[in-house]
């Protein structure tokens, strides 16, 4: 029978130590687990419209000085195709507040839900910061956090967006997020794997996108994705750089597939969301 748990952070290539102590004879006194500091930085996301849930998707929190905001698509918050505006939902309603399960304070390893509202109360409009030229072309947004006095947020470190791994076509990538809103533990995302599918220091389609070969599926919308290397890495300059530990490039935001028959998904880059976050106060 386990008589309690016991958690706590462990700094340092970005893995979490979780301790489960137990009273069962047939297990250790203590038994060390390990959760990636990747993982719990990607949160599970449902939209609501007048209390109905429209969907699922995912997203990550950044920080800018004191304030935390949550990264997630366009089209998650307004459930509308960024192309043409349409609505995503059969009945064309549109959600008007997202429930995001946060990590709960001093407690690594549970999780509860937080209600947001998505409009201002006083204007209607979104809550949220587009792409100041692209706007919603660009399928990302920044939106305020206001509700997070009982969480332990793990904002994504936007500087590793300059780790000097070498990205090719081909070159293996990670999309962690939340398949059809599944996690693989709990409030824990699933880690997707694929390959870059375009020239990386291009744009696809005249925008700041790439091209990934990866059969992300709905509610992984808003996705971190991540080049990992383990052991070192080929840099940019071509060198090679050895190492202990685990080595990560931030690329940008998951936002689905291009066509729904390809399994080619697009990727705003790392670039795109600074042009938003840059603006931020």
């Amino acid at each position: 029978m386990r008589a309690s748990l016991c958690f706590k952070v462990t700094l340092g290539i970005g893995v979490l130590l979780l301790s489960t102590l137990s009273t069962a004879q047939s297990e250790p006194a203590s038994r060390i687990k390990r959760i990636d500091g990747v993982s719990v930085s990607s949160l599970l996301l449902r939209v609501l419209s007048h209390g109905h849930e429209l969907g699922q998707g995912t997203g990550f929190v950044v920080q800018k000085g004191s304030n935390y905001f949550l990264v997630t698509n366009w089209h998650v918050v307004t459930f509308r195709r960024p192309d043409s505006g349409a609505s995503l939902d059969p009945e064309g309603r549109m959600p008007d507040q997202i429930q995001i399960l946060h990590n709960t304070k001093g407690k690594l390893g549970d999780w509860h839900w937080v209600t947001e509202d998505l409009l201002d109360p006083a204007t209607g409009k979104g809550r949220w910061s587009e792409h100041p030229i692209l706007k919603s072309k660009v399928d990302v947004v920044v939106f305020p956090l206001a509700k997070i006095s009982d969480c332990d947020l793990y904002p994504v470190d936007l500087e590793l967006r300059n780790t000097p791994i070498l990205l090719t076509p081909a070159a293996q990538i990670s999309i962690v997020g939340f398949p059809f809103g599944r996690g693989s533990y709990k409030g824990l995302p699933v880690w997707k794997s694929g390959a870059i599918a375009s020239d990386p220091d291009l744009d696809y389609d005249d925008t700041p996108q790439l091209l990934v070969d990866a059969s992300g599926k709905p509610g992984m919308s808003g996705s971190p994705v991540w080049a990992r290397r383990e052991g070192g890495f080929i840099d940019e300059s071509g060198g090679t750089n050895l190492g202990t530990g685990i080595f990560e490039r931030f690329l940008g935001v998951y936002a689905g597939e291009i066509d729904g028959v390809s399994q080619i998904g697009r990727v705003w880059k790392a670039s795109a969301l600074m042009e938003i976050y840059n603006l931020l106060k």
